[in-house]
């Protein structure tokens, strides 16, 4: 089972490497970064505007008292919001697939290259720890 301190350092792990690659993806194009916050962001704020301007609309239909250019305004208000996050999405997954194309063609594998401390053959380190 994990402990409490193993489960902080690997938080703190996943923070300090997000924070690396979003600074590798801002190096390489900030357009791209910039519009898939953007979009993200639009994309979390949809369900709450539809959900204010509905109750809007509703208490104003039961209040009886309504103007109908204040109905008008609400409902292409709600409309905006059942309508546009379907482009707004398309929007972000074009972000995040040339995010994703242009950091896999820039980023290069270094794990896979041979480090210098590897040059000892593996029955050598064997035999060092059986001793």
């Amino acid at each position: 089972m994990a402990t409490k301190e193993s489960n902080y350092s690997s938080i703190g792990q996943t923070l300090v490497t997000s924070l690396r690659v979003l600074r590798f993806a801002w190096k390489y194009d900030t357009v791209l970064v910039v519009g898939l916050a953007l979009t993200s962001l639009l994309l979390a704020l949809f369900p709450f505007a539809q959900s204010g301007i509905s109750a809007i609309l509703v208490n104003t239909l039961v209040a009886g008292g309504y103007v109908p250019a204040t109905i008008s305004l609400l409902l292409f208000g709600y409309a905006l919001t059942v309508f546009l996050p379907e482009a707004v999405s398309s929007l972000n997954s074009y972000f995040r697939r040339r995010n994703y194309i242009n950091l896999s063609r820039s980023f290069s594998f270094s794990i896979l290259k041979p480090s210098p401390r590897s040059t000892f053959s593996s029955s050598r380190t064997l035999s060092s720890r059986t001793s």
